[in-house]
């Protein structure tokens, strides 16, 4: 069952989608539903503090990953991203 719901965007926003929306084809809804549901998904297998936590780490792996330059490999940066998800946040 759907239940309409109103809510705010910017011009900007607005905009965006209507182009997304016929470039792909597709309402505006069913890319508010898609990115709603991203958002849950995105938030469920990452909670906040866990967010926090790579944010806050983030600009030490930044750092490291400029600093290997450009022969990293594909391994080499999905071993920087599990790292900064099992590193704990500094307080």
């Amino acid at each position: 069952m759907k239940i309409r719901s109103n809510f705010y965007l910017d011009t900007n926003r607005l905009e965006a989608l209507k182009e997304l929306a016929k470039h792909e084809e597709t309402s505006i809804s069913d890319l508010v539903r898609e990115g709603i549901d991203r958002v849950i998904t995105e938030r469920l297998n990452n909670p906040k503090h866990e967010r926090n936590a790579l944010r806050e780490n983030l600009q030490a792996f930044i750092t490291r990953y400029a600093g290997m330059g450009p022969e990293s490999s594909l391994d080499d940066i999905d071993s920087l991203v599990r790292d900064s998800k099992r590193k704990p946040a500094k307080v």
